[in-house]
């Protein structure tokens, strides 16, 4: 991926979330990312500058900011979707690492993660709790499924925290990373492509 297809494809998913950002409940699932207070206050101007009410308004837009602004601006946009918003495979990968770890109970010993199970457990409330409140808050609203939901966000909240976490049990885990991998890999045949290590999922290598 050449670096105009990285800005490109953060600018694709900066706008699907700043759409998402003005929805009626989103400050319930924007209130869940962890983000810098600088990253906040990007967001805060892209999200006054480029809102528009439907998607095709809104490409529209982000035409118009790369035609009128530097490029460093653009880039700058770019990589802040990128901070913040998980691509595809992340998402995927996000549905895929819930699955297996409502199932480490079944994993040998040998990959016991003393003294994060309480993390883990954490975790798995929020993804659950999130995606619940997501469901409700798009049916209160009665939104059109193929433009923006509360969803999405709650999507970007779920990745947010479950990376830190992947970090964590990699930690723990040392030596033993690639033989647990393969293990959830197993455990979740259908998403293995995305059972990868975090730093390939954060490098899009998923």
């Amino acid at each position: 991926m050449d670096e105009a297809e990285r800005v490109e494809s953060g600018l694709h998913k900066l706008s699907r979330f700043i759409q998402a950002a003005n929805l009626p409940y989103a400050h319930q699932f924007l209130d869940a990312l962890d983000l810098s207070a600088a990253d906040s206050a990007a967001l805060a101007r892209a999200v006054e500058e480029l809102y528009r009410p439907t998607s095709l308004d809104l490409e529209r837009a982000l035409f118009a900011f790369e035609a009128s602004h530097p490029g460093a601006d653009v880039q700058a946009l770019g990589d802040l979707g990128n901070r913040i918003v998980e691509s595809h495979q992340q998402f995927l990968a996000t549905g895929a690492w819930s699955h297996v770890l409502k199932r480490l109970h079944e994993a040998s010993p040998t990959f016991h993660l003393k003294g994060l199970d309480e993390a883990i457990t954490d975790y798995l409330r929020f993804a659950d709790d999130i995606g619940r409140r997501a469901i409700d808050a798009d049916f209160l609203s009665e939104l059109d499924p193929l433009e923006c939901t509360h969803a999405q966000l709650a999507a970007t909240a779920q990745w947010q925290h479950l990376r830190p976490l992947l970090r964590a049990i990699e930690t723990r885990l040392g030596e033993r990373r690639e033989a647990f991998l393969a293990w959830a890999r197993s455990v979740e045949p259908s998403r293995a492509e995305f059972l990868v290590p975090l730093a390939d999922l954060e490098k899009g290598k998923a």
